[in-house]
């Protein structure tokens, strides 16, 4: 399965932090290409996409922990529903 590799920076607004949190993660998923393809341009739908996937990722890396398995089907369904909306 294909990784696509992104960088997150947070960093605070109006006024830049002394020091952003900066991180690196694989996703099999084309984050750009999926916000295009489903049309979301604003920060809030862009904050609850990005967010997601970067919870996604998180559950996947941690799929043996007894507190998160029970919530994993559930997020596999939400995430099905939302990759196959067109807009």
């Amino acid at each position: 399965m294909a990784k696509h590799r992104f960088r997150v920076t947070v960093d605070a607004a109006p006024d830049p932090a002394d020091r952003p949190l900066v991180f690196e993660f694989d996703s099999h998923d084309d984050l750009i290409a999926l916000a295009d393809r489903l049309g979301k341009t604003g920060d809030d739908d862009l904050l609850f996409l990005v967010g997601l996937k970067l919870f996604g990722e998180a559950l996947l890396a941690r799929r043996d922990d007894p507190l998160l398995q029970e919530f994993r089907p559930h997020f596999g369904a939400l995430m099905k529903a939302i990759k196959g909306r067109n807009g």
